[in-house]
């Protein structure tokens, strides 16, 4: 992460805070955004690059994991920076309930406790 930091000129703390804390949770629950993106590029392939996986592995984890930390205000902000045929795709699988309850619960429960899935 510091790598990326140096070569992205990242000056701010808060900035290199958060984006250290991502790339931290992206590592940490590899096993959890792995499900995710697999699952979302099974099913929407026709709407989603190879290439994007990371994009979508880092939004994934906001999405999933630190949305409330985060806010929908800065969120949305974050979404903006990207272009939309990228972002929607990601967020008509990822708040898709059935997608949720049939596809994804299922193989988290395999790696995670109940509780902490649901």
């Amino acid at each position: 992460a510091q790598r990326c930091l140096s070569e992205w000129r990242v000056r701010e703390t808060s900035d290199a805070t958060f984006i250290t804390q991502c790339f931290h949770g992206c590592v940490r629950y590899a096993k959890m955004l792995g499900v995710f993106s697999k699952t979302m590029y099974h099913t929407r392939a026709s709407d989603i690059l190879r290439s994007d996986k990371d994009l979508y592995t880092v939004y994934a984890y906001l999405m999933l994991l630190r949305l409330d930390e985060l806010g929908w205000d800065q969120f949305l902000r974050l979404l903006a920076s990207n272009p939309e045929q990228k972002m929607l795709p990601l967020l008509k699988f990822a708040f898709d309930e059935k997608v949720l309850d049939d596809l994804l619960r299922d193989q988290w429960l395999k790696i995670y406790d109940p509780p902490w899935v649901d």
